[in-house]
This record gives structure tokens, sequence and C-alpha cells, in this order.
């Protein structure tokens, strides 16, 4: 039971709580009325704090000025396609229309894609000098090279169709011409070997058509492709051909490669001697016995294993099995002692066959009956 001192206690303790009340509400609308009055506020954290964004000047973007800018470096054009311009010595008929405008394509597409053709410019410096003697060894026209870049921009690529490396062989059809596809070795990836095998292929199929430009174009579509289009259409040479539009493309993108190439000032594809890429003078090496492990093989001949694929990408497997009487030629990079050596290589092409001499025992094997 609750005694009247009880109550009095009670009464005072809300007394004294609403009074502390009154008094909060009373400061609070205080504040609200003064917007000056100043409330407590949480210890500041200045890591917490972020910058503020200060807002530029408009007088600092007007000072900026395009009048004396040099604008012309946005534009595009179109080239003029020289009267004349040929392929393998074969005077491309551009008084036909149709024809002026198919290569004209290739000239504005080629044109339009700089990176692609730098790269490519870049490692024809590399493997041009080397392509050129065995090109002129099989009697086949100097612009042939200019389909390796077309094909795979001189690159060891693999199409949807499997046909693989800088001449894009079939596997079948790289067998036929004297390349080895195993399971260690994959020859169409040995650049220079396979630019004997084209060459090779382009001889049959010159002997076939009596053109080089016909020539050119069953290296796309096949021997009995072009054959077929030229019987059937009544034709004398590819230019009098409708063919697939792959085809007609691929002759038409060498033809604007050669010119891009022979006159990269004109196409503002000025690249500076130091930046190409150049041979690096290699050791060649005679292997005529297994070797179990390519890693063993390259600290055998103080090289990264990486290092010996990169300049020896045919060796597709970690080991080389070599069958009796087989014999293999391994590239090996000289070591940093030769720098003065490569060096001299960049000025002077001349040494480059000896240091890339390839065996001539590709042969075209009997067609089988």
């Amino acid at each position: 039971m609750k005694t009247p001192l009880h109550w009095t206690y009670l009464l005072l303790g809300l007394l004294s709580t609403n009074i502390l009340t009154l008094g909060w509400m009373l400061k609070k609308n205080s504040a609200l009325a003064n917007p000056t009055a100043t409330l407590p506020t949480k210890p500041s954290k200045p890591w917490l704090k972020i910058p503020k964004i200060q807002k530029q000047a408009t007088n600092e973007i007007d000072s900026l000025t395009l009048a004396n800018s040099d604008t012309t470096q946005y534009k595009m054009y179109l080239y003029d396609i020289p009267a004349g311009i040929n392929f393998a010595g074969e005077v491309v008929p551009l008084e036909i229309e149709h024809i002026f405008e198919k290569l004209e394509l290739e000239f504005t597409e080629m044109t339009c894609h700089h990176a692609g053709l730098m790269i490519a410019m870049k490692r024809a410096n590399r493997w041009f000098p080397q392509m050129e003697p065995i090109l002129r060894k099989h009697g086949i026209p100097d612009d042939f090279k200019y389909l390796a870049i077309v094909e795979s921009y001189l690159s060891n690529a693999t199409s949807p169709k499997k046909a693989k490396g800088y001449w894009q062989f079939l596997e079948e059809t790289a067998e036929i011409f004297g390349l080895e596809v195993s399971e260690d070795v994959d020859e169409r990836l040995a650049p220079l070997k396979a630019t004997e095998a084209a060459c090779l292929y382009f001889k049959e199929a010159y002997g076939k058509f009596n053109s080089w430009t016909s020539a050119a174009a069953s290296y796309n579509m096949g021997m009995g492709g072009v054959q077929k289009h030229l019987n059937q259409q009544y034709g004398n040479s590819f230019y009098d051909l409708q063919v697939y539009d792959e085809t007609t493309r691929y002759i038409y993108r060498a033809i604007a490669i050669k010119f891009i190439f022979q006159n990269p000032d004109k196409f503002h594809l000025n690249i500076p001697t130091e930046q190409l890429y150049f041979p690096t003078p290699v050791r060649k090496v005679s292997v005529s016995a297994s070797l179990e492990n390519l890693a063993d093989f390259a600290k055998s001949q103080q090289i990264s294993y990486a290092a010996l694929k990169a300049y020896n990408p045919w060796l597709i497997n970690t080991k080389l099995e070599v069958k009796s009487g087989k014999n293999y030629v391994i590239d090996i990079p000289l070591d940093k002692d030769s720098v003065a050596l490569y060096q001299e290589l960049k000025i002077n092409y001349l040494n480059l066959e000896k240091l890339n001499t390839i065996g001539d025992s590709l042969q075209r094997k009997p067609k089988k009956e």
C-alpha cells in the first residue's frame, strides 16, 4: 500500500520530468527561430571528410581556343588509284567500271585500318627479305609475297577451316606439297618451309592457267574452282570471271596491299626504322635422334623453353620423335654476345640468306591415281 509520502515523491518526479522536457522544446524552437544559434555537434572526423569540388570558372573555359589548332589530322581521304597498276606483271583493267570499284573498296578499307597495316609492315621487314630469295629461286613473281599478308598478316593464324600458318595450308594440301603434319611436328607453322611449299603450288597453278593472277586466285578457291569458272563463263583470265566474293576480295586486297606497301608515305604509314621488326640471328642445330623432353633440350642449348617454341613454332609437342633416317634443323637464337652481329643485320640484309638457309628437299608428291 502506497503512503501519502510515496505519492508526494511520485508527483515531484513527474513534475521535474515535464520541466526538463519543456526546457528542451523551448531551446529547440529558439534554435529554429534563430538560424545563427549553435547546436551541439558530434566530434569531427577529418579523415572522413570529402574534398569539395571547385567549380571551374567560366572564364577559364572561354580562354580555350581552337583557332590555331591543326585539325587536318581528323580528316579522312579517298586516295586516287593509279592508272597502270598491276599484279605480277599483269595490268589490272581499271577501265572496266566494276573492277575499278572492287579495287577502290579494298583501297578504302585498307587505308582506314592503319593499325593492322602497320603491324603487317613491321613484320614484313623481318620476313620479306627471307621469303624473296625463295620466290626468286622458284621463278615466282615477287608480288606473291603480299598474298601471305592477305592470308595471315604474317602470323601463324588458324582459320575456321583449320588452315594454319603464314600461308594458311590445310593439312591435306600441306602434305601434298611436302610439309610434314604429325603429332610432334607441323611444318605449316615454319614460315620459310611453308613458303617453299606455296611456291610449288604457284608453279603448278601457273602451268595450268598461264596467268599469275589466276594462279593467285586458285590459291584461295582451288585450281579446280578456277578452271570450273573459266569453262562455265568462257573466260580467258581472272578478270573475266564472276567468282565467290571471298576470292574476288582476296585478289584486289593483295593488289591494294602491294601498292600501299610500296608507297607508305602516300598513305601516312611512316614507321621509324628502329621500330621495325628485324630477323634475329640464329644458329642451326641438326637433330637426328628423338628428344624426349624439349624443355631439357632448351636448357642444354642455354635458352628458355619459351624461346625454343617462339623460334620453332612448328614444334607442336613437348617432345620430338625422330624416325630413322629423318633429320630436323632447329633454330637457336644467338646469345647476348652477338648483339653487334644483330645490329649489323639491321643494315645489311645480304647476310640473312647465310643465317636462314633451309634445305631444298621439298618436292611435290605425285598425285594419287
